[in-house]
């Protein structure tokens, strides 16, 4: 999967104190908002096909998206970890 285009914007007459979103390399769209009348963190996926459309939403508290973030690196660097040791032909 290539690399994600995040727009960002910050408006403060915006329901968002911080907004961002991309379209992924796969059509999925991914909106990431810091909501300013509940204090939460929102993360929103869309994706549509041509019978069928699904959008999936979850919360978050400022300490879980913390977490969150924390485990999705975690991930990342391991998987990065994996695939550059089995380029090298040694294991993890």
């Amino acid at each position: 999967m290539s690399k994600a285009n995040f727009t960002r914007r910050m408006d403060v007459h915006s329901r968002c104190v911080l907004s961002s979103d991309a379209t992924l390399p796969d059509g999925r769209y991914l909106a990431i908002n810091a909501a300013r009348h509940t204090g939460l963190v929102e993360l929103g996926l869309s994706c549509s096909t041509d019978l069928v459309s699904h959008q999936t939403f979850m919360a978050f508290t400022p300490e879980q998206a913390r977490a969150l973030a924390a485990e999705l690196l975690a991930c990342a660097d391991a998987q990065s970890s994996s695939t550059s040791a089995a380029v090298k032909g040694g294991a993890v």
